[in-house]
């Protein structure tokens, strides 16, 4: 008897422990009133590429919001990475990764996108191969996830080894404020040939 009532305590426990965590977050589905209108400006303001004015209001959602409004968390995001902010749009994505991993799989892309331009590299090689791992619809996506990945363990590597680099003007009669390029030597290294686009 008494180990049929610790089950059933031990079931209720996990219940409401997995209800308590399927509240963590709410969706655009489930808001209403000033978290709603909010959330609907900062959409017309992003579909306008008025990022600044959606950030604003994406925020205001949030503010107001009791629960985290993941689809207000992931669009502020998406704001801050057009407006190339992105210290703050990688925040924004990892937080919504971490609320729901399988709500929108282009978070992950998006953040993995976001840590390359940060160059931090071992991070984004870690989501786009995550990213490769539970997208199984948008191929087009995880082929160029798998591109990326390359390119950043490429560039981790060329970072590590940056080859130091001051170049100097030649004299005043080359490098000048006109265009100038194609430079090439010629056989016996003494002559230095290139092409200037003079006006008239």
């Amino acid at each position: 008897m008494n180990r049929i009532i610790i089950c059933l305590v031990c079931i209720g426990f996990v219940l409401t422990t997995s209800a308590v965590q399927a509240q963590n977050y709410i969706t655009k589905k489930e808001v209403t009133g000033a978290v709603k209108k909010s959330f609907d400006k900062g959409m017309t303001a992003f579909r306008g590429n008025d990022n600044e004015t959606a950030i604003k209001e994406f925020s205001k959602s949030l503010k107001v919001s009791k629960v985290v409004f993941i689809d207000a968390l992931i669009q502020r995001a998406a704001a801050y990475y057009d407006n190339e902010q992105f210290v703050e749009a990688e925040i924004d994505f990892e937080q919504a990764h971490a609320l729901a991993p399988s709500y929108q799989t282009i978070v992950l892309y998006t953040l993995a996108k976001t840590e390359m331009i940060l160059r931090k590299f071992p991070e984004a090689i870690a989501h786009f191969q995550e990213y490769q791992t539970i997208e199984k619809k948008k191929l087009k996506l995880v082929a160029k996830a798998k591109k990326y990945e390359q390119e950043c363990v490429f560039m981790s590597t060329a970072f590590d080894k940056v080859v130091p680099f001051e170049p100097e003007k030649l004299s005043v009669n080359i490098n000048s404020n006109l265009a100038e390029y194609f430079p090439a030597l010629t056989a016996d290294q003494e002559t230095m040939i290139f092409t200037r686009r003079v006006r008239g």
